[in-house]
């Protein structure tokens, strides 16, 4: 029977990691891909989030994700490439769809804004609302049409908008109400 040497028994946490560390990161993976990615274009969808805004956080926590390599490089029989993967639409993926649905679920306060109507357009059972004005911004575009389209059959003729906005924890704006005057 041998004896080991102090410090030489691997922690319980390593192990678990070392065993099973791989398939860990390969299920936060096809989580990430499969779910995340649809959550992600229906959280965009749902929000006045720019499409810039939007790549930074995807950027900053594939990034986040990343910085782990360090501690866990010894500890998974795992490639660079294959944590990087893991890093962006894993580990970033479920990160930045935590942080938009907190957004999402959480309001920290609400406001309330009027917009000019350039022209309302209907491509394929969708409204397409274009506004007027330098609050006016292809998200909110985006947004409102997005908005409009769940909850009105058809858009009166009229000249202006008045959106009731929920601002969440990140600071990001969702349509909770429109008037068409």
């Amino acid at each position: 029977m041998s004896q080991k040497l102090i410090g030489e028994e691997e922690s319980k946490l390593k192990s678990f990691l070392r065993k099973r560390g791989l398939f860990i990161a390969m299920a936060t993976t096809v989580l990430g891909l499969f779910v995340g990615i649809p959550l992600l274009f229906w959280l965009y969808s749902q929000m006045v989030i720019p499409i810039g805004l939007l790549l930074i956080l995807i950027f900053a926590s594939g990034t986040l994700g990343i910085l782990q390599w360090g501690f866990v490089k010894n500890l998974v029989d795992m490639e660079y490439h294959q944590f990087a993967m893991y890093a962006f639409s894993g580990f970033g993926m479920c990160l930045i769809n935590v942080f938009l649905l907190l957004n999402f679920f959480t309001n920290i306060g609400t406001s309330t804004k009027t917009f000019q109507i350039d022209k309302i357009g209907v491509l394929r059972n969708e409204f397409d609302i274009y506004l007027l004005g330098e609050d006016a911004s292809f998200a909110l575009e985006k947004a409102l049409s997005t908005y409009a389209t769940e909850h009105f059959e058809f858009l009166p003729n009229s000249e202006q908008v008045t959106i009731d906005f929920e601002k969440g924890i990140l600071g990001i704006d969702k349509i909770v109400d429109c008037r068409f005057d």
